[in-house]
């Protein structure tokens, strides 16, 4: 792997230990207990993969025209972005996001076409944004529409071992007793990561549970100044 390498508080010896008691997982399940499978994936998953934000908001355009809903969300659009974005004291999360849409785009076209769709609520739709899909894949995920402003969909860390990455997932939901604005919103979060991460070869999952993973090391995208996600320094 090219990538640089940061280390947290935890640090080598960190690392040394988690690989240690991966290895020992690892000979241990060959037993055949699924519970210490589970387990050992645990370990394995202690790197995380830098990325950056393309875009994320409240509304997206991607699946409108095939949905045939009566209220149009442009009505409402800055408004209800304004309100996901900076009315929340608290945000409150579900056990387990359910987005509607999400995929890895590996391909210029594809990606000018998915953009044309999600923009399509826009006058004039904004430029798509330029991606060098020789060093980059696109991470798209779209929550579906929901009734009100106080919903959002955010992809929080990408952790990986040898085996295979997974890209976690939240989605954020009213609060018991929140304002919300009373809007058909289609909340979104596209993100850039470094081509390595999520090779061809390797299995990608997405994990919708809303959990934040142990990072003993972290990984940048080699001549990026990727930003590090909350809690992985």
């Amino acid at each position: 792997m090219r990538g640089k390498i940061r280390f947290n508080r935890v640090g080598k010896l960190g690392v040394l230990l988690t690989l240690g008691l991966a290895v020992s997982l690892i000979q241990v399940q060959s037993f055949g207990s699924g519970d210490l499978n589970a387990t050992a994936e645990a370990a394995l998953a202690q790197v995380c993969y830098s990325f950056q934000t393309i875009e994320q908001g409240g509304i997206s355009g991607f699946g409108y025209y095939c949905d045939g809903y009566s209220a149009d969300p442009r009505d409402a659009h800055q408004e209800a972005l304004h309100e996901v974005h900076h009315s929340v004291l608290w945000p409150c999360y579900a056990d387990v996001a359910q987005p509607r849409f999400e995929s890895i785009i590996r391909d210029e076209c594809v990606w000018i076409d998915y953009w044309n769709e999600h923009a399509s609520l826009w006058e004039p739709p904004p430029p798509v944004p330029e991606i060098d899909f020789d060093r980059y894949v696109v991470v798209a995920v779209i929550a579906g529409w929901r009734p009100n402003s106080c919903y959002g969909m955010q992809i929080t860390h990408i952790t990986g071992n040898p085996y295979c990455r997974k890209i976690h997932v939240r989605e954020r939901v009213p609060c018991p007793g929140e304002m919300c604005l009373q809007v058909i919103t289609n909340p979104y979060h596209f993100i850039r990561v470094c081509k390595e991460f999520l090779p061809y070869d390797v299995p990608v999952c997405f994990e919708h549970r809303n959990m934040t993973p142990l990072c003993v090391a972290y990984v940048l995208c080699p001549d990026d100044n990727d930003p590090v996600p909350a809690g992985t320094e």
